[in-house]
């Protein structure tokens, strides 16, 4: 018995290789940094990227050997693969390298980029996202949450200023809340169904059970999930975060765990998507989530502000795909999540470049500004194209398809909710116009007013920001380019 258990052990090691090298990189990162090796962060970033990048490519190899086979669960029963897990891995590896190139290159960033510690946790974020997305036992997945969540505690708070400091105490009280919650749920769950919470036979067993709060606990469960991607009503710690943050450190907490948890409950809608209980709670959830982002964001003058709240309006839209069931919702889901990991990098880059050369917090130090940054102004117009959702941009769709989704599916089945949903997606959008070209409007349509040039931008950030623009431009026209992929990928959740 011993016996088969580790030879078991050793035949998943194959499927751990990118966490493997993860883990050989963050020790010669330690190396690094303690030798103090001349230009110690364009070292760094050259091995976190070069370990992304190969982790990737494993995870390419194995998706493209892998596509017309079942899934593998390894690791006794603690983890699985399938070609949608692959998929989302890649994602996962990709952004945590465009997230290692961003710390290197923001114009604020230069606190960052030059100690080590910056890219130990970046690794640790990402490992956590692999290990969540990859799980097949509650255990992994509650590990790989907590380890993206303690390292983007430590990131916020390493600035060691009175505003780092009271966004990363926030930040973890709110997080330490919602672990309690998640744990206590587990421990009512684990009886009502067990804990192989992607297991086929799971979601029977959660149904035919007796237990008369088994709903409730499940959503206690889901909490730090929800948490991480700010999800009505586990997102007041959004704004805050972000404006006692660096917009390095923004980009990361923005992106990564979204990438990571969204896939994750988009496999736990394939398993309760046709139940009403479920699809009714997630929907007022959604709907709360995208009218309290749009309210807010609206009505924000500090620019950080804006983009958290703005930012929940985001989760919003993404979570309505997963009160939906077919493929085309989940296809939905991951065009979107690609389209949104090109998009708000591009401007967030040049809201850093502008607090870095104008001191530009608010709204209004940015007027006038368009005409003398015309290139980065430019190219954050058509950010904010995007993220509206406006032509020519892949952002357009990105709300095209969840929209269209939402209205077949009301088509289908008759449910207000979907109807709702639609409209409130629609009148989201309209009000997102006003908050997202504020901006765009200070720049070019007002006037000037003096400001101090502390900084200049280089010529790598301008490449970094338009290397990054290109492809959701380039999807908008051919955007069955990426759909007919995903349609492949999402065969298998």
């Amino acid at each position: 018995m011993i016996y088969d258990v580790i030879q078991h052990i050793i035949q998943s090691f194959p499927y751990a290789v990118t966490e493997i090298a993860l883990v050989i990189a963050f020790l010669v990162l330690m190396l690094i940094d303690m030798i103090q090796l001349k230009d110690k962060a364009l070292w760094s970033v050259v091995l976190t990227v070069a370990v992304a990048f190969y982790g990737a490519g494993e995870e390419l190899q194995q998706l493209f050997d892998r596509t017309s086979f079942q899934e593998v669960v390894y690791f006794q029963h603690l983890f699985h693969r399938t070609p949608f897990t692959l998929f989302v891995r890649v994602l996962i590896l990709l952004l945590g390298a465009l997230s290692a190139v961003y710390l290197y290159l923001s114009p604020m960033g230069v606190y960052w980029k030059n100690r080590g510690e910056t890219y130990l946790l970046l690794l640790a974020i990402i490992a956590g996202g692999l290990i969540s997305i990859s799980s097949y036992h509650a255990m992994p997945l509650l590990l790989g949450i907590e380890l993206m969540s303690i390292a983007s505690y430590i990131l916020v708070a390493a600035r060691i200023t009175a505003a780092s400091g009271e966004a990363a105490i926030k930040y973890l009280l709110y997080g330490a809340f919602t672990t309690a919650i998640t744990l206590f749920a587990l421990s009512l769950l684990y009886p009502t169904a067990g804990i192989h919470i992607f297991h086929p036979d799971w979601a029977t067993q959660f149904l035919e059970s007796s237990f008369p709060f088994k709903w409730l606990v499940l959503t206690l469960f889901f909490s730090g999930l929800l948490f991480k991607i700010s999800l009505f009503p586990f997102h007041p710690w959004t704004p805050d975060v972000y404006q006692g943050s660096d917009w390095s450190i923004i980009q990361i907490i923005a992106l990564l765990p979204k990438m990571a948890v969204f896939p994750i409950l988009l496999q736990w809608a394939a398993l309760f998507g046709a139940i009403d209980v479920f699809v009714g709670g997630l929907s007022l959830l959604v709907l709360a989530t995208i009218i309290v982002g749009n309210t807010a964001a609206l009505h924000q003058s500090n620019v950080k502000r804006w983009v958290a709240w703005s930012g929940v309006a985001q989760t919003g839209f993404m979570a309505c795909t997963l009160v939906m069931t077919g493929d085309q919702a989940q296809l939905s889901l991951l065009f979107y999540l690609i389209v949104y990991l090109f998009s708000l990098p591009a401007a967030l880059m040049i809201l850093d470049y502008f607090e870095s050369k104008y001191q530009a917090k608010e709204v209004d130090n940015f007027n006038g500004l368009g005409k003398k940054e015309p290139i980065g102004s430019v190219i954050f117009v058509l950010s904010m194209a995007n993220l509206i959702g406006l032509p020519p941009t892949a952002g357009f769709y990105s709300k095209v398809y969840i929209m269209t989704t939402l209205w077949s599916s009301y088509l289908e089945q008759d449910e207000i909710l979907y109807l709702i949903l639609l409209l409130t997606a629609v009148a989201a959008t309209l009000v997102s116009l006003y908050y997202y070209l504020k901006i765009p409007y200070a720049l070019f349509f007002k006037a000037s007013e003096k400001k101090t040039i502390l900084t200049s931008i280089s010529g790598s950030t301008v490449l970094f920001v338009i290397l990054i623009s290109i492809l959701p431009l380039g999807i908008f026209f051919q955007p069955e380019w990426l759909s007919n992929w995903l349609r492949v990928i999402v065969a298998f959740i």
